[in-house]
């Protein structure tokens, strides 16, 4: 397997390949061309690059492949973040049609509206659909501060949650062939406490996403502001689901499987 890594960065994949490359090379001294081998260039189906989001899609574009954000797939979006609002959420939307889409609900009065989307509701959760890792992606107090940034575009089309209360905890869950390696904590309200996920909602990526190699994000919602540990007040939503070449790894190491999941997930790109 060939790897163009993008030079003068230091990422935590990169590290983590370099030792891969290097655990390989003691355990396999005599193979023939290299389980793994670096090279200096190339751009070619048969040479995985391995780099920032912007290395990585200029090298994709150079071999014609345009790529967008994977998000929450289409088919799990009724479990994404958001999903259990009776507001709403919206995807692949610009912020005009689903504020239109707002105001043409029967049930909601114009003064909620308008609170829904100028005031702090408590929160949307808002991504880009056209953009990896955009800077505005996150969560904001309502639709209008969005709108307020220098990130906001009326004609980009976005992932939009409604956010009814605080997320406790943040997940990340790797997965190569359809098996669950690693899952890591990101992010945490508050990290003396952990707050798991539910594995029905883990099991349902699991059945929708097949990809060769992917990473998910779940977050553990809170739905009760006064006793937050109450089982039936947390519910387990889908954040993100990532294409292998963006994602971070948060201490995720396998040595043996880095490489495969890195160039299986290339390869698929042709498909």
């Amino acid at each position: 397997m060939k790897f163009l890594l993008q030079k003068d960065v230091l990422f935590d994949f990169i590290f983590e390949l370099q030792k891969s490359k290097e655990w390989y090379d003691w355990w396999q001294p005599k193979a023939f061309p290299p389980t793994v081998e670096f090279v200096d260039s190339g751009c070619s189906k048969e040479i995985c690059p391995v780099g920032s989001i912007e290395f990585c899609l200029d090298y994709y574009k150079q071999l014609g492949i345009e790529l967008k954000p994977m998000n929450i797939p289409e088919d799990l979006w009724s479990r994404g973040i958001g999903y259990v609002s009776s507001v709403g959420s919206g995807k692949n939307t610009t912020i005009p049609d689903f504020i239109k889409a707002l105001q043409d609900k029967k049930d909601l009065s114009d003064d909620r509206i308008h609170h829904l989307i100028y005031e702090f509701s408590p929160g949307w959760f808002i991504k880009s659909e056209e953009k990896f890792k955009s800077e505005g992606n996150g969560h904001y107090s309502s639709i209008g501060d969005f709108m307020k940034t220098k990130y906001y575009d009326p004609n980009e089309k976005y992932q939009i949650g409604k956010l009814e209360k605080g997320l406790l905890d943040e997940w990340r869950i790797f997965v190569f062939d359809g098996r669950i390696l690693d899952i890591k904590r990101y992010a945490s309200e508050d990290p003396r406490k952990f707050y798991l996920p539910d594995d029905k909602i883990i099991d349902l990526v699991l059945s929708k996403v097949k990809l060769p190699a992917y990473s998910f994000d779940l977050g553990v919602v809170n739905y009760d502001y006064a006793i937050s540990s109450r089982p039936e007040k947390l519910k387990t939503v889908i954040v993100e689901v990532h294409d292998f070449f963006s994602t971070g790894l948060y201490g995720f190491s396998d040595l043996k499987s880095l490489p495969y999941m890195f160039y299986r997930s290339h390869l698929y790109k042709f498909l």
